[in-house]
């Protein structure tokens, strides 16, 4: 996160100094490889935060992707996609889960 941290007032700086292509690809790379670490920990990760993240720096499809990831990893046996029992409290509470992700995006 940190790393996403420095990447997003890469970015701010980059624009504000109207700065190189070569300097946002740079920092595109920095975001991506912030990423790779974010969706392996995403059960782990203020969502919240990151997304805000994210957001500001335009990576709509990492915010996306790191959001489906973390809805897998609070429900990893899919459960709450294919409810046998809607109304048990068990998938209610998976169902709100995932939501929680899906509304970052």
């Amino acid at each position: 996160s940190e790393l996403l941290a420095t990447a997003t007032r890469g970015l701010y700086s980059a624009r504000a100094s109207g700065s190189s292509t070569l300097d946002h690809v740079h920092l595109s790379r920095m975001v991506q490889r912030s990423l790779a670490t974010l969706e392996r920990y995403s059960a782990h990760v203020d969502l919240t935060e990151v997304c805000a993240q994210l957001r500001a720096l335009g990576a709509y499809k990492g915010l996306i992707s790191l959001c489906t990831r973390a809805a897998s990893a609070r429900d990893p046996g899919n459960e709450a996609l294919r409810p046998q029992d809607p109304s048990s409290t068990r998938m209610q509470q998976l169902h709100y889960l995932r939501l929680e992700c899906y509304q970052l995006v």
